[in-house]
């Protein structure tokens, strides 16, 4: 919920460039509760990501508002939730869907109180677009599930600098929101630094 009422309220692209402080949470608290290893070139990795993520967040007076400490506030959920499903996937050996599916429930129970007060009935659109919905976000929980059984949180937090890549090129598509030279400027930082990770350790595999 904290995430929808967000995105009601911010610029996605804005939105998802302040989610950037996600992955280097998630690779603090692996390192404190998983005792996960962060290397040199990995936090530089994630550093990275951050610096292209604030290009693209340039003005301050357009991208930043009250809403955006909403954001930061599901960041360390989302960084908590990571270190959660690494726990369960990779240290207690628990099969990934299984994991998305005890999560969805956990969600839908958390979330009837607030469904029972503020109902009301979808059209057609709207029950088709929140189907779409639901089906794309438990397919990426799945991946992220699978890619933390066989991977450490700190070898996967660069990569989250990708959503903002694809969240910029969604909004200009869907919704109209122009992409600049900025914002190009930032999204190849970020996927300058991401690739360079990910062919290094492929490599070293």
């Amino acid at each position: 919920p904290a995430w929808v009422l967000a995105l009601s309220n911010i610029n996605i692209a804005n939105a998802v460039a302040l989610s950037q402080v996600t992955p280097i949470l998630a690779a603090i608290f692996a390192i404190i509760f998983l005792k996960d290893k962060m290397s040199l070139d990995r936090w530089i990795a994630v550093f990275i990501g951050i610096i292209g993520a604030m290009v693209i967040l340039r003005r301050a007076s357009e991208g930043v508002n009250e809403y955006s400490f909403v954001v930061l506030f599901t960041c360390v959920l989302w960084a908590s939730s990571n270190v959660m499903t690494k726990f369960l996937a990779g240290h207690k050996a628990q099969q990934p869907l299984v994991i998305v599916v005890y999560s969805n429930i956990m969600i839908f129970l958390l979330t009837i109180p607030s469904v029972i007060f503020e109902f009301t009935m979808p059209d057609l659109q709207g029950i088709f677009v929140s189907l779409q919905m639901s089906l794309l976000a438990g397919l990426g929980y799945i991946c992220i599930a699978y890619s933390c059984r066989f991977a450490n949180i700190s070898v996967l937090a660069p990569f989250d600098c990708f959503r903002l890549l694809f969240a910029t090129i969604a909004a200009y598509l869907f919704f109209g929101q122009v992409i600049d030279g900025t914002t190009l400027l930032g999204a190849a930082i970020i996927f300058t630094s991401t690739t360079y990770l990910a062919m290094k350790h492929a490599r070293q595999a």
